[in-house]
């Protein structure tokens, strides 16, 4: 694991990569679940300086992403889906407001970004035919070091990997297809190779608008998958697509 944050952090794959700090979070890396979001976004980057030391680097961004998740619309968003890993035995806490304070979520995921890098969105974009495949080789060493059980994909770029590997998300380059379909595929449950993937739309969709039918369909795909590891019977309407 070591190697790989250190490949992270300096990856010079391209321009992106070159240009603009990267992020790595991590978690607990035994973990049956695996959140994979889809990048750091931009920040103000002059008031940023990279660690040396790989420990402090990855403390200073699981603080920018403590930061991000427990403001504004953000908040209620993950206390939400922290909820639904509770109603579904995932997590120990009854306290949400408690664990996500605590940043105790780092002790029960495995949590990464299919992209790495800072950036803005048309930065990435204008480098994705290069520097997403390198990104994407990162998070496929992460997958086979986590031995995840469960995978979720939040958003088009997290997708674009799966896509890429096992054609089961929407075609990579064609956005207005890939937008569509991931709203088709949103809480499903899909068995690949040793692990399960649920598809999520990217939650900013929900800060936005009511995010009750999201947060369904969320919970069903994750309510099958406890149900598949813990032996019991699924509904008549539950499915895994493979």
């Amino acid at each position: 694991m070591d190697a790989l944050i250190t490949d992270i952090f300096q990856c010079d794959e391209c321009n992106v990569s070159k240009n603009h700090l990267k992020d790595y979070y991590g978690g607990k890396c035994n973990s049956g679940i695996m959140l994979i979001f889809q990048n750091p976004g931009a920040i103000d980057e002059s008031k940023y300086k990279a660690e040396k030391n790989l420990l402090k680097e990855i403390a200073k961004c699981r603080q920018g992403l403590h930061n991000y998740w427990t403001k504004g619309k953000q908040r209620g968003f993950f206390e939400n889906l922290f909820q639904i890993f509770h109603n579904n035995h995932l997590i120990e806490s009854e306290d949400i407001e408690g664990y996500i304070n605590s940043r105790e979520y780092f002790r029960d995921f495995y949590i990464t970004d299919a992209i790495k890098c800072h950036g803005k969105t048309e930065d990435v974009d204008r480098e994705k035919e290069k520097g997403l495949w390198s990104c994407f080789g990162i998070l496929e060493r992460e997958i086979e070091l986590i031995k995840p059980g469960i995978i979720i994909a939040f958003g088009d770029r997290a997708l674009a990997y799966f896509s890429k590997k096992y054609g089961k998300a929407p075609s990579l380059f064609d956005q207005k297809k890939l937008a569509a379909n991931s709203a088709k595929i949103h809480g499903k449950i899909y068995k690949l190779d040793d692990f399960f993937l649920i598809p999520a739309i990217h939650p900013s969709i929900s800060y936005h608008s009511p995010c009750d039918s999201y947060m369904q369909k969320l919970e069903d795909g994750i309510s099958v998958y406890r149900r598949l590891i813990h032996h019991l019977p699924l509904g008549k309407d539950d499915y895994v697509s493979s």
